[in-house]
């Protein structure tokens, strides 16, 4: 992979933190399980045996769910170019990922496993064909921790996230197997967003800085902090919103966090709508 080409440095690094509250059963599954004592399609779980939501399944998510809401305003080849630059490809001379995905753990006490039973319909005669148990993760399970971090990638293209949030919170994307027989309802909040700008100080952000991410737009990102608790950030428009500024020795540079989850979804949502602008004008 040509990763030198975009992340030959890094100048935007961000993370973001969810929870994620199950609306419908859940069924992440392993595979059919052949043990007499477990049911015969059991779920994902990590080594102290507390269910998961796996990074993988997270990134099918968003990556599946970000190309249809970028189809409906560009045609579907750019959908696929924007969505390769953005969650990577398997092809050699294509970038790596610029978002990474991490596993979501249950919060203990806050969920409960159930065994349902489900029966296959034989097309044919109309009668069962099969009947099965599946495990799943009831409804109000909470599942929360570090959701994902990016390198590289401008705000505005962070902002994709958001319309797919919004989309499971109407029930039509939904995680997980099953879904055709209700499972994987969830509702999905970012309750912390952390971005991080190495090698920059943040006498340097109250001077104002401009930054270019090699994943996005590629206009430049103008980054200024006010007094108090301001942050002003523009790469189409200027978006205003109010957050953490701390020195971070760990990446030689800044942090800049919002941690309420009306001021995440606000700069989100904002975010998105550049993102909407971003598409708008390269169609035409």
């Amino acid at each position: 992979m040509s990763e030198p080409k975009c992340f030959g440095k890094y100048v935007l690094l961000s993370q973001m933190e969810a929870k994620i509250i199950t609306r419908t059963p859940l069924r992440v599954g392993k595979g059919r399980e052949m043990s007499v004592v477990e049911s015969d399609l059991p779920i994902m779980k990590n080594s102290e045996n507390v269910p998961i939501i796996p990074g993988s399944s997270l990134k099918g998510f968003f990556r599946a769910n970000s190309e249809r809401i970028i189809a409906n305003i560009t045609n579907r080849g750019n959908a696929e170019q924007l969505i390769r630059k953005i969650f990577g490809s398997s092809e050699k001379k294509e970038s790596g990922s610029a978002i990474f995905f991490y596993d979501l753990k249950a919060k203990e006490s806050n969920y409960k496993l159930e065994n349902r039973k489900h029966i296959k319909i034989d097309p044919e005669t109309g009668g069962v064909d099969n009947l099965f148990e599946v495990e799943c993760v009831m409804d109000g399970a909470l599942f929360e921790g570090l959701l994902a971090t990016t390198r590289n990638l401008s705000p505005a293209f962070i902002g994709i996230v958001q319309p797919v949030i919004e989309l499971a919170s109407l029930g039509i994307s939904r995680l997980g197997g099953f879904k055709s027989r209700g499972y994987g309802a969830v509702d999905i909040t970012i309750n912390k967003l952390t971005l991080i700008i190495p090698g920059k100080s943040r006498e340097k952000l109250r001077e104002g800085i401009e930054i270019h991410p090699t994943i996005g737009t590629m206009k430049p990102t103008y980054i200024k902090t006010k007094n108090g608790n301001g942050v002003s950030l523009r790469e189409i428009d200027e978006i205003n919103f109010k957050a953490t500024v701390e020195e971070a020795p760990s990446y030689l540079g800044t942090k800049i966090t919002v941690e309420d989850s009306k001021e995440t979804n606000k700069l989100l949502s904002s975010l998105a709508i550049q993102f909407q602008k971003y598409l708008t004008a390269e169609k035409q």
